[in-house]
């Protein structure tokens, strides 16, 4: 259950740093995982598909996670209209 909550996260800190923005959806999410996180990306991608729909910029989204060395979660790329 850890991956439903650093999702939430992920789009809570997607929403924050596109709040003032002009944009009128979001399109895709790229994240790197990193492997000692422990977190799995298709549990990620589930719990984004779920949470997505309740946001109306994210709810056409689609999301990539990249599993990299490390132990950190990146959002690496966010591809807007």
């Amino acid at each position: 259950m850890h991956e439903k909550a650093i999702t939430e996260k992920l789009i809570e800190d997607i929403l924050l740093n596109v709040k003032d923005s002009t944009f009128t959806a979001i399109k895709r999410v790229v994240v790197d995982v990193g492997t000692l996180t422990s977190y799995e990306s298709t549990p990620i991608r589930h719990y984004f598909n779920l949470l997505k729909v309740d946001h109306e910029l994210l709810k056409d989204a689609e999301i990539r996670v990249s599993m990299v060395d490390g132990e950190e979660i990146m959002l690496r790329e966010l591809e807007v209209e």
